[in-house]
């Protein structure tokens, strides 16, 4: 019924090289050259050299260095650039056939990006700067790290005056800036007998778009600013992160009918969901904030005793926003089965005190359903810190005067997705997972190393 065939040539040359003066100093450099056939028309467009350089410091040994309480620090830095590829792009006419035209029932092509010679690779600049320590009988030791990240050339999509043949091109017009944070600290609490051991995870990663010219409608930054739903589809808004939340400003339900009510271009409330539809804009939506973690980590701490060993593992991801689901009207009354917000809805005057989620229409109002599954009204905090699992051990030592036929054997009891220890938002969902929450999983088994 049919055939394809994809050439995707690539060649890569690369190298990586360190040198370390006086056990104090450490230099180290890498360098490639990455070429592909979706670049460029001539030979010498279609690779990218890209490099990375850095230095580490072991300040404590050097001369002056007198902190005894911690052994072991070191400086590091590093700055470099590296190359993505975008594989919707090309440097040449790409063309989409179709079988008929309405107009003349012939076959035609329809250019989807038109030729672009200058096309070249996505670029990150980034550079780290951080810091390795250790204090005295390894108590407390760890690493930290503090970046910048640019995004160079990024593709993205900008639009075009329909009489050049169409109307949006794709090529390397947008860029990005990022910064943020990844600590690491391993402290030996006990250590004694009983032990008590505890790992430290903490990163924080902030990215704004300053550079896209294309803007998309507004039902595009609502339904899929955030992310989620097709992963293709990203509607980015200069000077805001990457994946937002945004949503119309909520006017709160009507005391007498329980109608969803929002503010028009005006500041006027209003029931007019055409009006409060159509006189969006980007401009005067409602941005919330980042639509993933900014802050995120875990922390795990493990204890023993003799042959007994325990581990409880605790995640975190906080400073993001989500949009709660909730019922969908026209459905509902097209037959289908919703969501369970319906037994909470408005019915009758005094409802609006205990409840936000608007009665039941007498007839399918697309608009209405719209205005509040977009509005500010269903959208959290998604900040949350989670029990992610527990590992219970027992190690079987075997009598070192006898043999046997094993060196070790563990028996363990494990224990996933127990629950979330505290979220910020106060409605029920899990802020990770809307319609399918993880399944709570206990194992216990058997490991024998022979």
């Amino acid at each position: 019924n049919s055939r394809s065939e994809l050439t995707d040539r690539f060649l890569s040359y690369y190298s990586n090289a360190a040198y370390t003066y006086q056990s104090k100093y450490t230099f180290t450099a890498s360098a490639r050259l990455d070429r592909s056939n979706l670049f460029g028309v001539n030979t010498n467009q279609k690779g990218v050299p890209l490099g990375s350089v850095g230095l580490r410091w072991q300040l404590d040994k050097e001369s002056f260095y007198k902190l005894k309480q911690i052994p072991q620090l070191a400086l590091r830095a590093s700055f470099g650039y590296n190359g993505n590829i975008d594989k919707s792009v090309s440097a040449f006419t790409t063309a989409r056939t179709i079988a008929n035209s309405l107009l003349t029932a012939l076959p035609y092509a329809r250019i989807i990006n038109p030729p672009n010679a200058s096309l070249q690779w996505e670029r990150t600049k980034i550079i780290n700067i951080g810091l390795d320590f250790s204090t005295k009988d390894r108590r407390l030791s760890g690493n930290l790290a503090y970046y910048f990240k640019n995004g160079l050339d990024l593709i993205g999509d900008s639009p075009l005056p329909p009489s050049v043949g169409i109307s949006n091109f794709r090529g390397n017009t947008s860029n990005t800036k990022g910064q943020g944070f990844d600590i690491t600290i391993n402290s030996q609490n006990i250590k004694k007998a009983f032990t008590w051991e505890t790992d430290w995870l903490i990163s924080f990663a902030k990215d704004e778009v300053t550079s896209y010219s294309a803007q998309a409608s507004v039902n595009n930054y609502l339904a899929f600013g955030s992310g989620t739903g097709n992963q293709n589809l990203i509607y980015p808004l200069v000077g805001k992160p990457l994946f937002a939340v945004y949503s119309y400003k909520w006017g709160g339900l009507n005391p007498q009918t329980g109608a969803a009510r929002g503010f028009d271009a005006n500041g006027n409330l209003t029931e007019d969901y055409t009006a409060l539809l159509n006189g969006a804009n980007p401009d005067n939506l409602i941005y919330h904030g980042s639509a993933r973690p900014l802050y995120f980590g875990g922390v795990r701490n493990t204890f023993g005793y003799k042959n007994w060993n325990l581990t409880a593992n605790i995640v975190y991801r906080l400073s993001y926003f989500i949009r709660k689901p909730t019922v969908a009207y026209n459905k509902l009354l097209s037959g289908e089965i919703t969501h369970a917000d319906f037994s909470q809805r408005w019915q009758r005057p005094g409802d609006e005190v205990l409840t936000q989620i608007p009665a039941l229409p007498i007839t399918v109002n697309n608009g209405r359903d719209q205005f509040y599954q977009f509005s500010e009204e269903l959208v959290e905090r998604g900040d949350h810190i989670r029990l992610q699992d527990i590992n219970l051990s027992y190690q079987l030592k075997p009598n070192v005067n006898k043999s046997t036929f094993f060196r070790t054997a563990t028996l363990y009891f494990y224990v996933a997705n127990p629950g979330i220890l505290w979220k910020a938002g106060d409605s029920v969902y899990d802020p990770d997972y809307f319609f399918l929450k993880p399944v709570l999983q206990t194992s216990l088994g058997l490991k024998v190393d022979f």
